[in-house]
């Protein structure tokens, strides 16, 4: 469903899709309300082809704290980038879709759905909850905030 209002939406799953050994979420997001489950055709060059969205997956790993300490720190892997050149008429603002801070914000929230909806469903260590989110549009062209528009329980 389109808001009428995004800066960027996109949808997320609470697991490592890639090694579900590893916690982590896979993310798409796309800029302004352009669908990232159902491309759309935009003018990239001066041609016509179907948009893409950043995917990327957010994975936590064992790592160096720059320290020789070892402990636990999430990574960012992109898989694609969008090609997504103009919002609104406008040039797209950011490098990525997402911003780093927003990435931060977005894995936080998915840590929390996901916590939150294992005990409510009772979910064993294969437990996933698909989200649905947003940086909200303002007027003043400044950055918006997260909004989670939906969650449900994923299905493999």
């Amino acid at each position: 469903e389109s808001y009428g209002d995004e800066q960027v939406n996109g949808v997320g799953v609470t697991k490592n899709v890639y090694q579900q050994s590893t916690k982590g979420h896979y993310v798409n997001a796309q800029y302004g309300e352009i669908s990232v489950t159902n491309p759309e055709p935009i003018i990239v060059g001066g041609e016509t082809v179907n948009s893409v969205p950043d995917e990327f997956l957010l994975a936590q790993v064992l790592g160096d704290d720059g320290n020789g300490n070892i402990e636990y720190q999430w990574i960012q892997q992109y898989m694609r980038h969008s090609n997504v050149e103009t919002v609104y008429g406008q040039p797209v603002p950011t490098v990525n879709v997402l911003t780093d801070s927003e990435v931060v914000e977005l894995r936080n929230a998915m840590d929390q759905i996901q916590s939150h909806f294992k005990v409510v469903y009772n979910g064993d260590d294969s437990f996933a909850v698909d989200i649905e989110f947003k940086i909200t549009r303002t007027t003043d062209n400044s950055r918006g905030h997260l909004e989670i528009k939906q969650a449900r329980p994923w299905i493999d």
